[in-house]
């Protein structure tokens, strides 16, 4: 091969500098399994590639990691715009370190779906790190939080047909740009508990029987209150705080009244008037009341303003 890297299959440099830019190290033998097990690279994925500091792609995909986790120090490439691990045997949890990479474009992380290595993420916290992504593959990960607030995102994915999200509890895309109804593999999560989303209220809320956190806050909602909030049964709290939704509260709060569960509701900042309704009274879990900043004709001693 020579000692000059720059010559090997798959490393590409920088013609200027000769700094190594490219390291495409993805197994090409899928076609036939047993040279595919033979060519794949094997063990823990080697610190000695942080001597690569002009690093721009990396592709490791198709390897056989056999369940290793992903290094932190993979977090260190800045320079980093294209990141391939998929299908490279990786395991235990994902390192929230990735979300350095300010620059990636692309980051590919699918695994084997019925593989005995596994990866998980405590949190998604750390894609908001990923100013500048534009494709995101995580199939086959064991997710039980989808934290994606304030990421810039425009439109939602409308179908996710390979993915399974059973055990996913949490999904929380408030604070982006979105200009699209949510999709309806978000109504399919049939163990979520806690939603926070920016969008319409569809009729689809009404078969969340498992939620019990809803924040549609800040999300320029207009109009009524659909009824079939005040139809999940083990709601506990509810926020709708400045948005312009308006009418009068009467008929909602009835409804919401057979919900014994409900223990917070902020109506903050809206343009709900007519009376308080009596019904009110009828939530004796309610701990939490807020509902300053809209006309109201009586007060509540016990609310909180």
């Amino acid at each position: 091969m020579g000692e000059d890297c720059c010559h090997w299959h798959g490393v590409s440099c920088n013609a200027d500098t000769g700094q190594v830019t490219t390291l495409d190290l993805r197994n090409s033998f899928q076609t036939n399994k047993a040279a595919e097990k033979k060519s794949a690279l094997r063990g823990k994925i080697d610190s000695s590639l942080l001597n690569l500091k002009n690093l721009s792609y990396l592709d490791l995909s198709m390897n056989n990691f056999e369940g290793s986790p992903i290094p932190r120090f993979i977090g260190s490439f800045r320079t980093l715009s294209y990141l391939n691990l998929s299908y490279a045997q990786l395991g235990g949890t994902i390192p929230p370190h990735l979300g350095n990479l300010s620059n990636l474009r692309y980051l590919d992380l699918h695994s084997y779906s019925n593989s005995g290595y596994k990866l998980n993420a405590n949190d998604l916290q750390w894609l908001k790190g990923l100013s500048s992504l534009e494709y995101l593959d995580m199939g086959g990960t064991d997710l039980s939080t989808l934290y994606l607030s304030s990421c810039k995102l425009r439109s939602f994915l409308l179908a996710l047909p390979f993915v399974n999200f059973t055990s996913l509890v949490a999904v929380d895309m408030s604070n982006n740009l979105f200009n699209s109804p949510m999709p309806r593999w978000i109504f399919n999560i049939t163990g979520l508990k806690s939603l926070f989303l920016i969008g319409t209220i569809p009729s689809a809320f009404a078969d969340m029987h498992s939620l019990q956190h809803l924040d549609l806050s800040h999300q320029f909602l207009e109009g009524t209150i659909p009824g079939i909030l005040a139809n999940l049964s083990n709601l506990q709290s509810l926020r709708l705080a400045f948005n312009n939704l308006s009418g009068n509260l009467i008929e909602f709060v009835d409804s919401l009244s057979k919900n014994s569960s409900l223990e917070v509701l902020d109506l903050t900042q809206n343009r709900f008037t007519g009376h308080l309704p009596d019904a009110l009274g009828n939530l004796t879990n309610l701990r939490s009341l807020v509902l300053r900043k809209n006309i109201f004709w009586r007060s509540i001693n016990t609310c909180v303003y």
